[in-house]
């Protein structure tokens, strides 16, 4: 399994976290300046000090994003979101609920986020733990001034939120896995919708016993999506991916490569393009490219890792993807990037603003052997 596999099955968030309790209304800024030199390769634009992580980042413009994770209280025990914003110049971590006190658990944390504008943006993730497990799922607003928790569909045997894409404001989905309480697995898939008003529930395929929906994308000039995940047909039976689309009126599944293994990240170009990446059950990374009529399997450049978590897309012929190192796709085939990479650094997500003046990509994880939130940028 990869890293975003290992938080859905079994995180539990049981890193060594260090942070501000549930109930701090004003938890400690992690400002770090902006690196410069950014349009000469990657940089980091964040090292934080304080164990925590980050899972996933929406990208408005070069000066406002946000990226979002966990960190943990050690004084309480309590697990906490974490929500942190660039301005183009810092990143700051901004106060983020925590609704963990009426599942009567403990931990929250956030996995995904999606933006429509600068104050409209969705985070969401999992609330509270049981065996090993998140309870639940969350979702959360930012309004321009602060964020708020959205009530949510409930998880009927746990669950979480592991990914959000955004079309308009009254049209975000947000997917994730549910029915954990045994610990043996995802036996549910979720897919929620957000109609301007409210989060309802949506009925997407779950082939197999087992399976899970780790990440969605939007369908650029289409009110269409991606979703992507795992499904295995039974216990101790390998994984396949999942691959469905939302088509307007209902989620399909459409057929994927014969290859094992699973998928946690996809970006798409529009109808005719598509990217996703995960991790095969050999543990090599995984990554699949959509033609605009079947997906099929691509070569990966060999010491790439053991899986890749996130993607993302300028072009047809710019794209990124990032595990334990980050790949660059030129049009004709993937090459590792050269990059600052700390000790132990793993990235988890990858988001591009785009506009007539430049690009700026930020790409979010963790590193150190105790885990501490990572920040890296490039742009041109």
């Amino acid at each position: 399994m990869g890293d975003r596999m290992v938080h859905a099955f079994a995180l539990g968030l049981t890193l060594a976290l260090v942070g501000v309790s549930a109930g701090s209304s004003a938890p400690q800024a992690v400002a770090v300046a902006a690196s410069s030199g950014c349009r000469g390769g990657w940089v980091v634009q964040q090292r934080a000090t304080f164990d925590g992580f980050l899972s996933g980042v929406a990208a408005i413009s070069g000066a406002d994003a946000w990226a979002v994770g966990g960190r943990f209280d050690p004084q309480t025990g309590l697990e906490t979101t974490l929500a942190e914003h660039w301005d183009g110049r810092a990143w700051v971590a901004v106060s983020s609920p925590n609704p963990t006190p009426p599942y009567g658990l403990t931990g929250d944390a956030l996995f995904g986020a999606a933006a429509v504008s600068a104050t409209d943006v969705w985070a969401v993730g999992g609330a509270g733990q049981m065996s090993g497990q998140m309870a639940g799922g969350i979702a959360e607003h930012w309004d321009g001034t602060g964020w708020t928790v959205v009530p949510t569909p409930t998880f009927s045997g746990g669950g979480e939120l592991e990914g959000a894409a955004a079309v308009s404001g009254r049209d975000v989905w947000a997917v994730g896995l549910g029915d954990v309480a045994s610990a043996n697995g995802s036996q549910a898939v979720h897919a929620l919708h957000w109609n301007g008003t409210v989060w309802t529930s949506v009925s997407a395929p779950a082939p197999g016993s087992f399976h899970a929906l780790m990440a969605v994308a939007r369908i650029p000039r289409t009110g269409d999506l991606w979703a992507v995940g795992s499904q295995s047909p039974g216990r101790g039976v390998p994984d396949r991916p999942l691959i469905e689309r939302w088509n307007g009126v209902r989620w399909i599944v459409l057929k994927s490569p014969p290859v094992g293994g699973y998928l946690t990240g996809v970006t798409a170009l529009g109808p005719k393009g598509a990217w996703a990446v995960g991790g095969t059950n050999a543990g090599a990374p995984l990554i699949l490219h959509w033609n605009g009529m079947r997906w099929s399997s691509v070569r990966v450049p060999a010491g790439s890792g053991r899986s890749l978590s996130g993607v993302a897309a300028l072009s047809a012929r710019s794209a990124w993807a990032v595990g334990s190192t980050i790949l660059y796709w030129n049009g004709t085939r993937w090459t590792a990037a050269r990059w600052p990479k700390p000790v132990h650094a793993s990235l988890d997500a990858i988001a591009v603003s785009a506009s007539r003046s430049g690009w700026t990509a930020w790409a979010v994880g963790s590193w150190g052997s105790s885990a501490s939130p990572l920040v890296v940028s490039r742009c041109g």
